[in-house]
């Protein structure tokens, strides 16, 4: 029987320290036509958000805006010792790129699964660091969402569909063991509450662990993970290496591409600071609160005392309606034939007197 496995990686804050995402979305906001010679800032915006080849002048500007949010992060921490600055590198890009190419040995998928709508950055950033492996890796783009559960059930949804889509090419697959690693617990929890058994969620709040990766990884090879069937050969894995490139790098029961574009029509992302939808480090962990709370600004003492700075707290919930197990107790039945008792009727000497009639004079 065939098994399969299944790497997904998200980018920002997992595989790179930093957020690329909110780093573009910096830069693009404040460039203008011709800052780098020769290119507009609506070809700029194509090229970072497509799926094709970009230019010279486009990756200049990714490497720019790292630079940019490198020195900006550094004067915060000089200004604030509590604060942690990014490198706006990758935590282990040797590291990475070897687990990339071992993973394509073995045959396994490894798929960048991101909430960030610059799929193209990733790449030029992969390029620009020498990750040969990963130059031509699928890239699943989500929409970005106010709601962080939506987010994470956009993301757990996209793993289904990869799945289902082997399933659909492949009808011989019989166990598909997919692992994702995020910053986000919230991603996790969605993904390790899913309908499949195989499924490993791997939290990543520091960057993230190669060798709890590698390890993870073996197990399914090995069978010796809980409902895994015993051998993978090289040559029962190539179900997934004819996609193409995209946002949402799948195929359909009819063979056809689709692609998430039309989901960023319907949630457009403003490049303004304060709008949340553009701003994915609310959406991250431990090492990313002091950013957090740097952009959504001062909050009062009252406020953090009771949680309302910390991402992880979520609000007081409402108090709970009883339930229907809950309800006045019902008084107990009169037995047959027995009528309910009838009241005691209040004594005589219990009436208050009538107060004397008044006596006529004839």
């Amino acid at each position: 029987m065939k098994t399969k496995t299944n790497v997904f990686l998200d980018f920002d804050n997992t595989q790179f320290d930093g957020h690329l995402h909110n780093s573009m979305n910096s830069f693009i906001s404040n460039y203008s036509n011709n800052d780098i010679p020769g290119l507009t800032k609506k070809q700029l915006m194509k090229e970072l958000m497509g799926t094709g080849p970009i230019s010279e002048g486009s990756k200049q500007a990714v490497q720019d805006a790292l630079e940019f949010s490198l020195a900006v992060d550094r004067g915060r921490a000089k200004g604030n010792p509590k604060h942690k600055a990014h490198t706006f590198d990758f935590f282990d890009a040797k590291g990475l790129n070897e687990f990339a190419a071992k993973s394509k040995g073995q045959g396994v998928d490894v798929v960048v699964l991101t909430a960030s709508m610059y799929p193209n950055a990733i790449k030029a950033v992969y390029e620009m660091n020498g990750l040969t492996h990963l130059k031509d890796i699928s890239i699943i783009s989500v929409p970005i969402n106010s709601n962080r559960t939506i987010m994470a059930q956009d993301k757990n949804t996209e793993i289904q569909k990869y799945e289902e889509n082997q399933r659909l090419k492949n009808k011989e697959l019989h166990t598909v063991h997919n692992i994702f690693v995020d910053d986000s617990k919230e991603n996790i929890k969605v993904f390790n509450e899913s309908r499949n058994p195989n499924n490993t969620g791997i939290l990543a709040p520091n960057g993230i662990d190669l060798k709890k990766l590698n390890t993870a990884v073996e197990k399914t090879l090995s069978g010796k993970q809980e409902f895994v069937s015993k051998g993978v050969s090289s040559n029962d894995n190539t179900e997934n290496q004819d996609l193409e490139e995209g946002l949402y790098a799948y195929r359909d029961a009819a063979g056809e591409l689709h692609s998430s574009k039309h989901k960023y029509k319907e949630n457009v992302v403003s490049t303004d600071k304060k709008d949340l939808k553009g701003n994915l480090s609310k959406f991250t962990e431990t090492q990313n609160k002091p950013q957090m709370i740097r952009e959504q600004g001062a909050r009062s003492q009252a406020s953090h005392a009771k949680g309302m700075d910390n991402p992880q707290v979520a609000p007081p919930l409402p108090p709970r309606s009883p339930k229907a197990d809950q309800a006045p107790a019902v008084p107990p039945r009169a037995k047959a034939g027995q009528a309910p008792p009838v009241p005691p009727r209040a004594k005589a000497e219990q009436v208050p007197p009538v107060p004397a009639r008044t006596q006529r004079k004839f």
